[in-house]
C-alpha cells in the first residue's frame, strides 16, 4: 500500500544511501573519504537524486534506510559490523528520513518546474530569428529562476 510522507507517495521503494559515492562536483566529498560534507542520494520509485546535502541530518553511523510501502517494512542499515534495525511499518521510519524526503522532492519539483517553464519558453521562440541563442539562454535563466523558487517554496514549508 503506498505511503505518504510530506507531500511526496511511495508506491514501491524508497531508499536512502548515506555518503554513498564521490560527486565529482564537490572534491570535499565527505566522510567515506575521510574529509568534507555528507551527502546521500535518494531514490523513491526508481527516481533518484544524487548527492543532496546530508550532513546535517543524517546520523553518521547510517549507511542506508531501505523502505518497502508494497510490505510496510524495510531496514536501517548502519555502517560496519552493527546489525540492521528491522522496520516493521511507516511508523518506525525515522525523522530524518523525512527531512531527507522533503529535500528529495525539492529536487523533483526543480527539475519538473525547469523543464515544463523551458518547454514552454523555447515554444514561443523563433528558431530562424537572429537572436535565438540570446533568447534560448533568457529562457533557460527564466526556467531556472522559477524553478529555484518552485524548490525554496517546497523545502520551506
Amino acid at each position: 500500500m503506498p505511503i505518504t510522507i510530506n507531500n511526496v507517495t511511495a508506491n514501491n521503494q524508497i531508499s536512502i544511501i548515506n555518503d554513498a559515492d564521490i560527486n565529482s562536483s564537490n572534491p570535499n566529498d565527505g566522510p567515506a573519504k575521510y574529509s568534507g560534507n555528507t551527502e546521500a542520494d535518494v531514490v523513491i520509485d526508481g527516481r533518484a537524486y544524487l548527492n543532496i546535502s546530508s550532513s546535517d541530518i543524517i546520523p553518521s553511523n547510517v549507511h542506508a534506510l531501505q523502505f518497502s510501502p508494497v510490505t510496510d517494512s524495510g531496514e536501517l542499515e548502519y555502517v560496519g559490523n552493527a546489525h540492521n534495525l528491522v522496520l516493521s511499518s511507516s511508523a518506525d521510519i525515522p525523522s530524518w528520513a523525512n527531512t531527507m524526503i522533503t529535500r528529495w522532492n525539492g529536487e523533483k519539483t526543480y527539475e519538473d518546474t525547469y523543464n515544463s517553464v523551458l518547454s514552454d519558453l523555447v515554444a514561443n521562440l523563433d528558431a530562424t530569428s537572429e537572436t535565438y541563442a540570446a533568447d534560448y539562454e533568457s529562457a533557460e535563466s527564466n526556467a531556472s529562476a522559477q524553478a529555484t523558487t518552485a524548490k525554496n517554496n517546497i523545502l520551506s514549508a
